[in-house]
């Protein structure tokens, strides 16, 4: 299983605007079934290795009974906005975009494994 985070295309970011929408992809090079919510555990922007913006979350969702499965032609795609989790001001600036999700995986219609999957990206704030 495969995390990617990516910026949405055409879109201003702008310090001075409340919203710093990226878009994930979980993506597979096999048929994998994984629980439709999935774990946000950390949504943050870096400078450096220094977290400047963003949160940190603990695991509140656990196994459910709705899953999806995702393919290497049908990944799945989730949108974040990463000013829903802070509130405080941001600055201009290159930032690189951290994101920690926990997935739930099924195998058979039952409980596999939980799987802990990480992706970066920069991006600079007008």
């Amino acid at each position: 299983m495969r995390l990617d985070v990516f910026l949405l295309e055409d879109y201003n970011y702008q310090a001075n605007i409340k919203a710093i929408p990226v878009v994930v992809r979980i993506s597979s090079i096999d048929n994998i079934e994984i629980a439709d919510k999935i774990d946000l555990r950390e949504i943050v922007l870096l400078q450096g290795d220094e977290p400047v913006f963003g949160g940190y979350f603990r695991s509140s969702l656990g196994w459910e009974k709705d899953t999806i499965t995702i393919s290497p032609d049908n990944p799945h795609h989730k949108m974040y906005d990463i000013c829903k989790y802070q509130d405080s001001d941001l600055l201009p600036g290159k930032y690189n975009v951290n994101i920690r999700l926990l997935v739930y995986r099924y195998e058979n219609g039952k409980r596999a494994e939980t799987v802990n999957l990480q992706a970066m990206c920069e991006l600079l704030i007008k």
